[in-house]
Parts: C-alpha cells; structure tokens; sequence
C-alpha cells in the first residue's frame, strides 16, 4: 500500500510479500497517510502494516481498497497499525492528491 487518500490516492497493498495484512511500502507526501504519521518501507524495515480499519480486518491490500471505496475527502477513519512489534491506533482525515 503506498497510501491512505480518498480512493484510491496511491493505494498499493498487493505487492508480494512475506508478512499478511496491508504493508506500507511508500506514502506519498501531502498525502493523509503522510501527514498521520503512517511510515513506508526503508532500508532494512518493512513499512507500518494496516490491520484493522474502522473495527473491520484487514488481511490483503484488496481489503483496504474495499473500505475505502465509497469514502471521500474528510471522512474520518480509524486505523489499527503493527509498526515493528508495536501495535498502534490513529484516526486518519482523508483528503485527495493534486
């Protein structure tokens, strides 16, 4: 997943890798992803990986393209993130890219 926007603002969640659920591979900057603090991978981390939006689960970048479908610009979403072994909780404005 490369971000968290108004559908689909850069939503990238399928590429292969070993870990289930949504990994993070980029954010865009500007982006509501960006600005709530959700990481990207980098060298030698692998990136926030979405768990749970709003109370659903969430295994597959497929499932987060799907809540967020239908959302538009300032809705209100609350996210569930593993950063490394940390689980963590944020609610994300979304808003769309220029």
């Amino acid at each position: 997943m490369s971000d968290i926007g108004a559908p689909p603002s850069g939503v990238n969640g399928d590429r292969p890798h070993p870990i289930k659920d949504a990994v993070i591979n980029e954010t865009v900057p500007g982006s509501a992803a960006a600005l709530a603090g959700i990481r990207g991978m980098r060298p030698g981390q692998v990136g926030d990986i979405i768990i749970e939006i709003d109370g659903n689960p969430v295994t597959t970048g497929t499932d987060l393209r799907s809540f967020l479908h239908g959302r538009k610009e300032g809705d209100e979403i609350s996210l569930v993130f593993m950063r490394g072994n940390e689980k963590k909780h944020k609610a994300v404005t979304l808003k769309t890219l220029e």
